[in-house]
């Protein structure tokens, strides 16, 4: 406010508060002094205290547009949307609501069941007889994200799986962030699932901390502060394999015969196969191929030499190749001849003795036994095989053998084990008397 020397009174900013009634007076010292009285009115043109605001809605929730204005009345209101009149939009329905404020009035429009299409830019006009003032709602209407497009792995290790994805494209159904829900094809969504979060500015993340050779299945779905989008179709990525981390166990080994042994073992735990298991090594020592692919649990290992040790390791093998040995198992075969017990006639004049090795030298002795016990041994007698592998085998000794009543043992052991074995061979042997039913052993 200022005052000029030839009585003037000027206001910079009229404002509310100048109103009401000024007394002027005057005087020059000659006669009376003189006044006078003004009477200032003042006039208030509509005024938004807030001339820009945003405002956000959830879908299917009512957003309430609020413009107070301060003015002298009769204050009128009229609302735009993006520049077009709100009662010109098809669709779009609108409450619109005036009140009267202690230094106004207010205007209230109301969007109910919001959608994506009320999003958008509100004006809101005041107008009375001194002037006119806007302001300007941007309204968002938040959804619940869309699904978000095209999950696909883009890097894929033993223990890791990349993915990427394509975010959507609508402002107002955004994510503030991705939830990628993974598990085993072997296993179930509402038992093993694992979650991985990531922010929403980001549309790839690494899935760490998996098996090697193992299926995987992944989702993945948006959020935002009104909820959760649906799920993404799964899809599938199978880990790199590596070699099995574990031996397999429970190994068992025995001879089956003098060239043959059995050998039996369990697989690794699943969780150390690394992958799928395409075979077993079985190193061998001998003759046989260092290693030898199998896909069973037990085999059968023939051509072997008699009365030899073999060490047995079982090492378990996927596409990527062979994991840790197991420790080793040592089997020995068996010899190349048979112990044979017979019992036969007391009348019978010679014993049969097969599976003899031909061109060999033989010890024999024999013992007598019955219900108390066995008897003294004999005294050695020897047999050498013939070289043409004929059936029969002499004794070294012209002394005679002799058989006591009840019942008897013939042992004996060979010497050389480095020639074919015979088919028969046959012992001959003579006996002094003849007591009725006794019987006589065999072993070899």
């Amino acid at each position: 406010m200022r005052w000029l020397r030839n009585g003037t009174l000027v206001f910079g900013s009229l404002e509310e508060f100048h109103a009401g009634s000024y007394l002027c007076e005057a005087s020059n010292g000659v006669g009376l002094d003189i006044s006078a009285t003004v009477s200032v009115v003042v006039h208030r043109q509509p005024r938004f205290a807030s001339k820009v605001a945003r405002q956000r809605g959830r879908v299917g929730e009512t957003a309430e547009l609020s413009c107070e204005a301060e003015g002298d009345d009769p204050i009128s209101f009229s609302w735009l949307k993006d520049e077009v009149p709100v009662s010109s939009i098809d669709g779009l329905r609108v409450e619109i609501t005036e009140t009267a404020t202690e230094k106004g009035s207010k205007s209230e429009l109301k969007l109910h069941s919001l959608r994506d299409f009320h999003a958008g830019e509100y004006k809101c006009s005041a107008k009375n007889a001194f002037g006119v003032d806007q302001r300007v709602i941007r309204l968002s209407v938040i959804a619940v994200p869309e699904v978000p497009r095209n999950l696909r792995p883009t890097v894929i290790s033993s223990r890791l799986v990349g993915l990427t994805w394509d975010a959507s494209r609508n402002i107002s159904s955004s994510a503030s962030n991705y939830v990628v829900i993974f598990r085993k094809s072997t296993e179930t969504w509402d038992d093993s699932r694992r979650d991985v979060e990531v922010h929403g500015h980001r549309n790839n993340v690494d899935v760490g901390d998996l098996l090697p050779g193992t299926e995987y299945r992944f989702k993945i779905a948006a959020e935002n502060e009104v909820g959760r989008s649906k799920f993404s179709l799964e899809i599938t990525a199978v880990t790199d394999e590596e070699p099995p981390d574990a031996a397999p166990a429970n190994i068992s080994a025995f001879a089956a015969s003098s060239s043959e042994i059995a050998v039996s073992w369990s697989a690794p735990p699943p969780r150390a196969r690394n992958g799928k298991l395409t075979g077993l090594f079985q190193p061998q020592a001998g003759c046989l191929p260092p290693y030898s692919r199998l896909k069973l649990v037990s085999r059968r290992f023939q051509g072997l030499k008699p009365f030899s040790v073999y060490e047995v390791v079982v090492v378990a093998a996927n596409a990527r190749g062979p994991g840790p040995f197991s420790p080793p198992v040592l089997v020995t075969t068996r010899e190349a001849s048979r112990i044979i017990s017979s019992w036969f006639d007391t009348a019978a004049r010679e014993i049969d003795i097969p599976d003899l090795m031909k061109f060999s030298n033989y010890s024999f002795r024999v013992l007598a036994f019955n219900k108390e016990g066995d008897g003294p041994l004999g005294a050695p007698h020897f047999c050498m095989t013939a070289e043409d592998g004929s059936d029969s085998c002499s004794v070294s000794s012209t002394e005679s053998w002799k058989i006591v009543p009840a019942s008897a043992t013939l042992a004996w052991r060979h010497v050389t084990v480095e020639v074919p074995v015979l088919k028969k061979t046959v012992v001959r042997l003579k006996e002094d008397v003849s007591p009725p039913n006794y019987k006589q052993a065999v072993r070899l």
